[in-house]
């Protein structure tokens, strides 16, 4: 039975959790563009230079990074135990709320009775000490009288919507919870949302991913498991081309990309991708993609078509050979599908905003790559098959 009496001293916070949590939302976006924009000192030609002949002493470009990266875990740190502490506070709260007789209730546990009203021992007698000792009496409510809790709703289509528009950064957030839950549990990702009991755990690691933007927890939060459960299969079926970039160029690339994988393994783009044998070689390859992300993320508009034209030219000396055939590729499948030769692409300007989507779209499709890798063979087959029919 609570203790009603010790539950009325108690002083409530009284933070404003609406804006407790906008604040640290908007930390958590400013130090992911801080992250993005912040070159790294390891990288840059001059340092390069510099360090090779000695005339940059103390290796100041590797000790730089890794301040730049301790600063960044450290903030990110400090905001999710912040929120953290939030959570604490406003689930304290609501315990203790739901825990009083009535928020209008103010006279206190232990106000004498009236005469007559109360119990007193026998003889008719009324005792301080014994009253003072009294236990509350414990508020009973009649079970059919009491209001049913009401099941949330299934909002799984503006769930799907809300995937459909996120950013890549976001969207990634995504893809790396669920892999992270399904790695725990063993399973893969495809199984983690066919068994329903992970439907809760999802929606939980979710909403405690504060990465992911308020907005969209919220959208998630105010639906059931379930509803979360049916976007999630969505995505993950490819039923929100939109939110992979699934378009002609990037599934042109993609279908470039594995048969070539399936050549040099002697077999076909047919068997490589529903045979069991390739399975393995096969998920490598989509992980392998997630190289990809790392090199779209430094393009803006402004120097989209230089950086890709370096790329493409072989002067960028940076570039893994994977990311580099595969964007030009895209290059190319982009060029054919316009008639638009690719210098062109690469150098007009009419073309930088379209060139700087193109980029996003391949992003997309590979952190998609990705997120199949960590599926079962059947879905895996299923999803590559409609992608590159």
């Amino acid at each position: 039975m609570a203790d009603y009496k010790t539950i009325e001293k108690k002083d409530y916070t009284t933070v404003n959790f609406e804006t407790a949590y906008a604040l640290t939302d908007e930390w958590n976006k400013t130090i992911s563009e801080f992250q993005g924009a912040v070159p790294k000192a390891a990288d840059e030609p001059t340092l390069k230079a510099l360090e090779e002949i000695d005339r940059l002493s103390s290796g100041f470009p590797p000790k730089f990074d890794t301040s730049m990266e301790e600063l960044v875990t450290s903030i990110k740190t400090a905001v999710t135990n912040a929120n953290n502490y939030f959570d604490d506070l406003k689930k304290t709260d609501e315990t203790i709320l739901g825990l009083l007789p009535g928020k209008e209730k103010d006279t206190e546990a232990t106000t004498e009775k009236p005469p007559g009203t109360g119990t007193y021992p026998p003889g008719g007698t009324h005792h301080d000490d014994e009253k003072k000792t009294e236990a509350p009496t414990e508020v009973q409510t009649d079970p059919e009288t009491e209001p049913a809790t009401e099941p949330l709703p299934d909002n799984s289509e503006d769930q799907a919507a809300k995937f459909k528009t996120m950013s890549m950064s976001d969207l990634s957030e995504v893809v790396s919870t669920l892999n992270t839950l399904a790695t725990a549990n063993n399973t893969t990702i495809d199984g983690l949302l066919s068994n329903d009991a992970f439907k809760d755990k999802i929606k939980e690691a979710l909403l405690k991913n504060m990465n992911i933007p308020k907005e969209v927890r919220t959208l998630i939060e105010q639906g059931s498991s379930e509803a979360l459960v049916i976007a999630l299969k969505k995505l993950l079926n490819g039923q929100i081309p939109d939110a992979w970039g699934i378009d002609q160029d990037t599934s042109e690339v993609l279908k470039t990309y594995l048969t070539s994988i399936a050549s040099k393994n002697n077999t076909t783009l047919t068997d490589l991708i529903s045979k069991e044998t390739y399975s393995k070689v096969l998920k490598e390859s989509l992980t392998a993609l997630k190289v990809i992300p790392t090199i779209t993320a430094k393009f803006t508009e402004g120097n989209v078509q230089t950086k890709i034209l370096d790329i493409y030219d072989g002067a960028d000396t940076e570039i893994d050979d994977l990311s580099m055939d595969v964007i030009r590729d895209q290059v190319d499948t982009i060029s054919d599908l316009t008639d638009i030769p690719y210098n062109e692409l690469l150098t007009e300007k009419a073309y930088a905003g379209e060139m700087l989507k193109s980029a996003d779209r391949l992003a997309r499709t590979a952190t998609y790559a990705e997120l199949l890798a960590s599926c079962s063979q059947g879905t895996l087959t299923s999803v590559l098959s409609s992608i590159l029919k």
